[in-house]
């Protein structure tokens, strides 16, 4: 096997964890202790750059087998109620992973929730990256067995668990376990009884189980990104929506300018036929009526229209404070109606004197006094030779 981090977890927070770094051919190279589940993060940095293996005590989980139904979250859970019988909690306060491969009945491992959160929230707060968690137990190849005169961890094709020393007659007699057949397989002493040396004890034969890790669904671990993403995940939705919301904001102001700068160019092109009605070709009204006041002049007869709007121009623009607030134009017969605004009657009567004198037929329509003002509505049409 190649290198890697092996970490030994306890059951509390304040008990030493032993730790070291196995090479790919069983040596330890690199090994200590730590004082508490706070100094875990001192391991983050070589959990980066080798394969970590954290192993909690055996005696903290139960293996049981079930009838697969599949490696789904769902399946899992719906696993832990084929085996409620032979847990000792309720199987909603138990979390179930499952050893991947097996053929046969389905392997599990039951873990409290409680110790599960306790785990996951000292290693993701670690930034540590776990290749898996699992018991001490299936860290050891099959047909194995630990001991060191108080505990003994036993792997083989039928058990895998921790039995203390002094019940271990008993347990023979009720698993039915030939413990001279046990005892004769791979047996390694464990020289001391601290959590250091089971970690050199497992190290020395250590082959994890594969497709088996505790930290699944619920407790999965996150990396320090991911949980950064959490973090901001509602302030960069916020942003996100407040941005969409200006990009809204914009988009529909920049189509009502659309229409608007589309109402502009349909009501130039109307004035543009209107003005002259023998074009059919328009592509640029703007350049081309520009071409065509050059052309005419003063040319009425081409062009009543423009004739008419420069005697109003300039019948305005002798009156201080006149100006034009609408033109509607009609054809066949030709009449002009302008809605003007002017100081008072007085420059009403000047701006018809004006154009009549230019050979136009003026009638009031509607005028109404606003404030100091007048508002009034003039027909013009060609008057009667």
């Amino acid at each position: 096997m190649n290198s890697a981090l092996l970490i030994y977890l306890p059951a509390t927070e304040a008990s030493d964890i032993a730790w070291l770094q196995r090479s790919g051919d069983g040596r330890i190279t690199e090994h200590g202790i730590l004082q508490n589940w706070q100094a875990l993060p001192s391991l983050a940095a070589r959990s980066h750059r080798l394969p970590c293996y954290v192993l909690c005590p055996a005696e903290l989980s139960s293996i049981h087998h079930a009838t697969p139904l599949g490696n789904s979250a769902a399946a899992r859970q719906a696993m832990k109620f084929q085996i409620e019988e032979q847990l000792c909690e309720q199987p909603e306060q138990l979390h179930i992973a499952l050893i991947v491969g097996k053929t046969g009945n389905q392997p599990l491992i039951a873990v409290a929730k409680a110790q599960m959160t306790r785990w996951h929230d000292a290693l993701e707060a670690a930034d540590l990256r776990v290749t898996a968690l699992l018991p001490d137990v299936l860290a050891l190849p099959e047909q194995t067995t630990l001991s060191d005169g108080r505990r003994r961890l036993i792997r083989n094709t039928t058990h895998m668990c921790m039995v203390d020393e002094d019940n271990f007659n008993t347990w023979c007699e009720l698993t039915k376990t030939d413990a001279a057949a046990l005892s004769s397989g791979a047996a390694h002493s464990v020289e001391g009884t601290d959590a250091a040396s089971w970690l050199n004890a497992i190290a020395a034969v250590f082959q994890p189980t594969s497709g088996c890790n505790l930290l699944s669904d619920e407790f999965s671990l996150r990396s320090q990104l991911q949980r950064e993403l959490t973090r901001w995940r509602n302030p960069i939705i916020a942003g996100v929506a407040v941005l969409s919301l200006i990009w809204l904001v914009v988009f529909l102001g920049n189509s009502t300018l659309q229409s608007k700068l589309d109402a502009y160019s349909y009501e130039v092109e109307r004035l543009y036929r209107d003005a002259f009605p023998e074009q059919r070709r328009v592509v640029s009204p703007r350049r081309q009526m520009q071409e065509f006041l050059t052309a005419i002049g003063d040319d009425r007869e081409r062009s009543p229209l423009l004739y008419w709007l420069q005697l109003i121009t300039g019948g305005v623009a002798d009156i201080n404070g006149a100006q034009v607030d609408e033109i509607e134009f009609q054809r066949d017969p030709d009449r002009l109606r302008v809605n003007l605004r002017l100081p008072g009657y007085a420059q009403l009567d000047q701006l018809s004197s004006t154009l009549k004198d230019a050979g136009l037929a003026v009638a009031r329509g509607t005028v109404t006094q606003a404030g100091n003002a007048i508002t009034a509505q003039l027909d013009l049409t060609e008057a009667a030779q």
